[in-house]
């Protein structure tokens, strides 16, 4: 698949379905964030600054170029996400495999650009972005950009996404469902692979429901075994993801195994967890005022106007909010 470009104008949703992206466990990189891309003077091809007070003036002489020469260093073996906007398309276009405009109509981007008071926010700055917005779609589709549906919740845009890549991870490709048919080289129960797998029993009686209606197990007096297709997936390669994470091995994997979970139907439109620390049986709507009053904090302390530049040292903030078990039968 090799590099997939993730763009659309400011407000669109990049960033989130970048980290929405990240959280599965693809490689991702944020022309923004990771500082792929900087501000240049047009006349001089000179590194600059944007300044605080800005105007039409000072947009027209610099441009925000990503150097075709970084985008060579991030080619992997697998998919590979750069997600942003620059002003030098024209040059890096061709070294993208896919691209893909994220789109969403205009009241909605102006709903989200004022909402998030960074870029884009102010009166000036939110009609320039509104009036990029008015053509890049249709420029972008004219030069062989895919347009996706940007609406709606971010785990749904990166479902669409990722059904346009055809690279979407199936249940059973995940690592739970696989960890059982391993282990029924011989007949267990299922306390016995709740055991072995350190997951509840209601976990894992589900995954044994789902692979006995894929005719991978059966089971007899209470003990299940596994099929010849049930070994043929056991023995089978385990799909890579190519994945770059700075958070322990282990709760990557729940992040992974979480959103395979979800992609399998096992918490129908719930999702009830948190990131490994704290875990607990939590009411939909409680999760979603959690999830608000979260995206305030974030905002009020990591928002561009809220930074001391001089401060050391730095520090990312990264969380979501991820379904990791279900409860064991007997409660």
């Amino acid at each position: 698949m090799g590099l997939v470009y993730l763009t659309g104008t400011s407000g669109v949703g990049k960033t989130a379905v970048g980290d929405e992206l990240r959280r599965r466990g693809y490689e991702v990189y944020d022309v923004d964030r990771d500082r792929l891309a900087r501000w240049f003077d047009d006349a001089s091809g000179t590194e600059v600054v944007m300044p605080a007070d800005r105007d039409d003036r000072w947009f027209a002489d610099n441009t925000y170029r990503l150097p075709p020469a970084t985008l060579h260093g991030l080619a992997t073996d697998g998919i590979t996400f750069v997600c942003g906007t620059v002003g030098n398309e024209d040059e890096i276009w061709d070294l993208f495999d896919t691209v893909i405009n994220l789109t969403v109509d205009a009241a909605t981007l102006e709903q989200r650009l004022v909402a998030r008071g960074a870029f884009g926010s102010s009166p000036a700055e939110l009609e320039r972005v509104l009036s990029w917005h008015a053509n890049q779609d249709a420029d972008n589709a004219r030069y062989g950009a895919v347009l996706l549906d940007a609406t709606g919740p971010i785990p749904t845009v990166a479902d669409r996404l990722l059904d346009v890549l055809n690279v979407r991870m199936n249940w059973d490709e995940s690592a739970l469902p696989r960890g059982i048919v391993g282990l029924l080289a011989e007949p267990r129960t299922l306390t016995e692979l709740a055991d072995k797998l350190a997951a509840t029993d209601a976990r894992v009686l589900w995954y044994l429901e789902k692979l006995r209606d894929t005719g991978r197990v059966v089971e007899d007096s209470g003990r299940w075994r596994r099929t010849d297709a049930g070994a043929a997936l056991a023995e089978s390669p385990a799909p890579g993801t190519g994945a770059r994470s700075e958070i322990p091995g282990s709760s990557a994997q729940d992040y992974v195994q979480a959103y395979a979970d979800a992609a399998a139907g096992m918490y129908a439109a719930g999702f009830v967890q948190d990131n490994g620390e704290h875990a607990g049986r939590v009411p939909g709507e409680r999760v979603a005022e959690f999830h608000e009053r979260l995206v305030s904090l974030v905002n009020e302390y990591f928002a561009p106007d809220k930074i001391d530049r001089s401060a050391a040292p730095k520090y990312g903030f990264r969380w979501v909010l991820t379904p990791v078990d279900l409860h064991p039968l007997d409660d």
